[in-house]
C-alpha cells in the first residue's frame, strides 16, 4: 500500500508541475483571468449601484449590513457561474489533447501510474481555479466595509466553490479520457453543466405545481447554485437566496444546510469519475486492473457512507425528503383598549370687578 501511494505521489507532482508550466506559459491563462476579473468588478459595481439606488424607497437597505450581505450573495453566485463556465474549458483537453498532439503514447510509456497522471492534470486545473479565487479575494474587502459578513462566511463559500470546481473537473476529465476529442468533451461537459443547473429547479417547480404543495428539498441538492445559496441563506431566512438554497423559508425550523448534502453527493460522483478517467488513460491491462479499480471505488464509497452515517442524523434525512412548511404565525387575539373619555373641563367663573 505504501509503495502504491508513493508511486502515486511521485507521478502526481511531476505531472502537476508540467501542466502548470504549460498553462501559465501562454496568453490564454492570463486572458481568462483578466476577463474574469473585469466581469467580476463590473458586476460588483452594478450590484452596488442597484443597492444604493434602491435605498431611497426600500427601508431594509438603510442597514449597511443588508447591503454587505446582498453584495456578498450576488457576487458569490456570479463567481459560481464563472467557475462553471471556465472549469469545463480548462479540463476538457487534459487527456484528449495528448491524443490530438500525438504525445499520448509517450505519456503512457513512462512508468507513471494512470491515476497519478489523472490527478496531476486535475490538480493543475484546480490550481488555476485557486489562483482565480485568490485574485478575487480583494473584492471581499467591500463586504467587510459594509458589515454583515464574517471571515468564516467567506472561507466557507470559497471552500465550497473549490469542491464544486473539483467535481466538475473530474467529470470533464472523464469525458476527455473517454471521448479522446477535446471538442466532444467540451460540448458534452457544457451540456451537463446546463442540465445540472436547470433540471433541479425544473423538477422542484414542477413538483410544486403538480402536487400543489411545497416540494421537498432533495430536488435542490444536485444544483451548485442551491449549494452556494444555502451557505449564506441563514443570514436572511426570507430572501430569494433562501428560496433557491433551502426551497422554502425555514422560519423557526432548524435545518441542515443543503450544501452539506451537495458535498456528499459530489464526492460520490467525483470518485468514480477519477477512477474511470484513470481506467481509460491506462493503455493496456484494463481488464486486469478493473478489479482493483472496482475495489478502490467500493472502498471509497464505503468510507463516504460511514461519514454520512456519522455526520447526518435521521431527522436531517427526513427534513431532506419531506417538505417542510414555514412555521405558521401564531394568531394573537387583539382586544381594543377601552377608550376613556375625559370629562369636559370645569368652566372657570369670570371675575368681575365691583
Amino acid at each position: 500500500m505504501r509503495g502504491r501511494v508513493g508511486a502515486l505521489l511521485d507521478a502526481f507532482l511531476p505531472v502537476l508541475v508540467k501542466e502548470m508550466r504549460g498553462r501559465m506559459r501562454g496568453a490564454r491563462a492570463f486572458g481568462i483571468l483578466t476577463v474574469a476579473l473585469l466581469g467580476f468588478s463590473s458586476f460588483s459595481a452594478l450590484v452596488y449601484a442597484i443597492l444604493v439606488n434602491t435605498s431611497t424607497w426600500d427601508p431594509r437597505t438603510a442597514s449597511s449590513a443588508y447591503i454587505g450581505q446582498s453584495l456578498f450573495r450576488s457576487l458569490m453566485l456570479f463567481e459560481t457561474f464563472t467557475l462553471l463556465l471556465i472549469v469545463p474549458g480548462l479540463a476538457a483537453g487534459a487527456i484528449s489533447q495528448e491524443h490530438e498532439s500525438r504525445t499520448y503514447e509517450m505519456l503512457v510509456a513512462t512508468p507513471l501510474p494512470a491515476a497519478g497522471i489523472v490527478l496531476g492534470k486535475m490538480g493543475a486545473t484546480l490550481s488555476y481555479v485557486l489562483l482565480l479565487l485568490i485574485a478575487t479575494v480583494p473584492f471581499t474587502s467591500l463586504f467587510f466595509v459594509f458589515g454583515g459578513i464574517t471571515i468564516s462566511d467567506v472561507v466557507t463559500v470559497l471552500a465550497l466553490l473549490m469542491a464544486i470546481a473539483a467535481t466538475f473537473a473530474a467529470i470533464t476529465m472523464f469525458f476527455s479520457a473517454l471521448l479522446k476529442r477535446t471538442v466532444r468533451a467540451v460540448v458534452l461537459s457544457y451540456v451537463l453543466v446546463a442540465a445540472w443547473i436547470g433540471l433541479p429547479f425544473f423538477g422542484f417547480i414542477a413538483h410544486g405545481i403538480l402536487r400543489n404543495d411545497v416540494p421537498p428539498r432533495f430536488w435542490l441538492v444536485p444544483s451548485p447554485l442551491s449549494a452556494v445559496s444555502s451557505a449564506f441563506s441563514v443570514l436572511s431566512p426570507e430572501s430569494f437566496f433562501t428560496a433557491i438554497g433551502q426551497g422554502v423559508a425555514p422560519g423557526a425550523v432548524t435545518m441542515r444546510p443543503t450544501w452539506h448534502f451537495t458535498l456528499l453527493l459530489y464526492a460520490f460522483l467525483a470518485l468514480p469519475a477519477v477512477i474511470g478517467a484513470a481506467h481509460f488513460v491506462r493503455p493496456a491491462g484494463r481488464r486486469r486492473a478493473l478489479r482493483r479499480e472496482l475495489a478502490a471505488l467500493a472502498l471509497g464509497w464505503g468510507l463516504l457512507f460511514v461519514v454520512a452515517l456519522v455526520t447526518f442524523r435521521p431527522e436531517d434525512w427526513r427534513g431532506l425528503f419531506v417538505a417542510r412548511q414555514p412555521q405558521p404565525v401564531q394568531h394573537l387575539e387583539i382586544r381594543e383598549a377601552p377608550v376613556e373619555v375625559a370629562p369636559p373641563p370645569t368652566p372657570v367663573p369670570e371675575r368681575t370687578d365691583d
